[in-house]
């Protein structure tokens, strides 16, 4: 599928094209996150009820975080396939495009985790003997390891772990 899509629009045109297409699914996945996590908010008439709220499994940061895995997949990706086309002033333009677009998706992924850990640092201090442990874990912790897990895969792959192409690139430069 990828050499057809390469031979019809070319290299510089789809690594164009990717990181514009992991923003439309973040986009697309911070707005079904805001909708189930108000679909849960507000269910079943416990819409008064904190303790019920803390205690229900809350999809939102999971789906915030797949959102920027798309977005950070595709923007590596897209320097990826940057690096390996020509010299023309497309070409460069794209690699810059896409190391912006890798930058912004790891400042993302950054603030999200920040974020997860901050909205939900003192939530049990008001009754801690109803809170379920078990459901902190789902909802905050395993989704900020899912996060940072993410993070320190696209920072190995955009600049640490090079293609043999690559290093004989900045070898002959």
């Amino acid at each position: 599928m990828e050499n057809v899509l390469v031979r019809r629009f070319g290299k510089g045109k789809i690594a164009l094209a990717l990181p514009l297409l992991g923003l439309f699914i973040f986009w697309l996945a911070t707005l079904v996150g805001a909708y189930v996590d108000l679909v849960v908010q507000y269910s079943g008439g416990n819409n008064q009820d904190p303790n019920y709220q803390l205690n229900a499994f809350h999809a939102q940061p999971y789906i915030m975080v797949l959102g920027y895995a798309a977005l950070g997949f595709t923007s590596v990706a897209a320097r990826s396939l940057a690096g390996a086309t020509g010299g023309s002033r497309l070409d460069a333009a794209v690699r810059v495009f896409s190391l912006v677009f890798t930058i912004g998706s790891l400042i993302i992924g950054a603030i999200l985790g920040i974020g997860l850990f901050m909205s939900n640092f003192m939530t049990s201090s008001y009754n801690p003997s109803v809170i379920n442990e078990g459901m902190r874990v789902l909802n905050v912790y395993v989704p900020i390891i899912l996060d940072a897990g993410v993070l320190v895969f696209l920072i190995l792959r955009a600049f640490v772990m090079h293609t043999d192409d690559e290093a004989e690139e900045a070898h002959d430069a």
